[in-house]
């Protein structure tokens, strides 16, 4: 590896930290629209949700829950933002073509 890929390596983690730094708390509390990794059980109503299926999760306390009830709770659905990983599921892909 050339010491100008490693510099930009470096910087790019770098910026990545001082967001973390910076931003760490707000968006530790937001609520993120992503597919599902695994099954689970919404936090919410007890739902079923499959692997692939949209989800809402919350980093902080983790908090699961399905999209619907997630769409529902008014104070959820004010605080819901896509993750970058649902940008690049074929369900993100589909909603933003939509």
């Amino acid at each position: 590896m050339s010491r100008r890929s490693k510099q930009v390596r470096k910087a790019a983690k770098r910026g990545a930290r001082k967001a973390r730094s910076e931003y760490g708390e707000r968006m530790m509390t937001r609520y993120y629209r992503r597919a599902a990794k695994h099954e689970f059980r919404c936090a919410a109503r007890g739902c079923k949700v499959r692997q692939g299926e949209p989800m809402a999760y919350r980093p902080a306390g983790s908090v699961k829950l399905c999209l619907r009830c997630a769409e529902e709770d008014p104070f959820v659905a004010q605080q819901l933002y896509d993750s970058a990983s649902w940008a690049l599921s074929p369900a993100g892909k589909a909603r933003v073509a939509a």
